[in-house]
């Protein structure tokens, strides 16, 4: 039962690590698109004199009215796919402890399981679980701090060393240059 038990447990990891970065990648959509909506606004405010000048008040709101809804939009869609990966996070522990128990009780059923054996194994291989499952977090949480590195260091105008997305996080990294840089913050 613990092969099986720790079997589904990869699957359950791609899944939880493929809807953490399609979650990450909708937030990132929704704030890019609210950064236009914004940068409408700000255009549009700079250049009321010109706009109302060549009479484009009406087409500018209509400018404004679009990234307004696009980036409703984008939160939304961006919402509905953290729903369901916390909804996820949230069932597939339970239901992989239901088959876990329900498979381990045919085992027992057929006498090539204790009950006592089943009860050792399912809290142990739920706890591998939920570790594995917290590691398919840690993929969006690099990415979003990442993110906001980037998008702090074009407020500040300073040149990035990581580059947006992760990709190269720590590849090439030597332990001294870890070191260095967790003694830095």
């Amino acid at each position: 039962i613990s092969v099986v038990a720790l079997g589904m447990v990869p699957p359950g990891v791609a899944l939880f690590g493929t809807l953490g970065a399609l979650s990450a990648r909708a937030h990132r959509h929704a704030a890019a698109t609210a950064e236009r909506a914004d940068s409408v606004a700000a255009e549009r405010l700079a250049g009321i004199r010109t706009v109302r000048t060549f009479a484009q008040e009406e087409a500018e709101m209509e400018r404004y009215s679009r990234a307004l809804d696009d980036a409703a939009t984008a939160r939304a869609a961006a919402n509905t796919v953290h729903a369901l990966h916390l909804a996820l996070f949230a069932a597939v522990p339970s239901t992989a402890v239901a088959a876990w128990l329900w498979y381990g009780g045919q085992l027992v059923e057929r006498g090539r399981l204790t009950v006592g054996e089943l009860s050792c194994v399912v809290p142990l291989a739920l706890e591998v679980a939920n570790a594995l499952a917290g590691l398919s977090e840690l993929h969006g949480e690099i990415v979003k701090g990442v993110d906001a590195a980037d998008r702090a260091a074009a407020v500040l105008g300073a040149r990035q060393n990581i580059e947006a997305g992760g990709e190269r996080l720590l590849v090439g990294m030597s332990r001294k240059q870890a070191a260095a840089g967790a003694g830095a913050g």
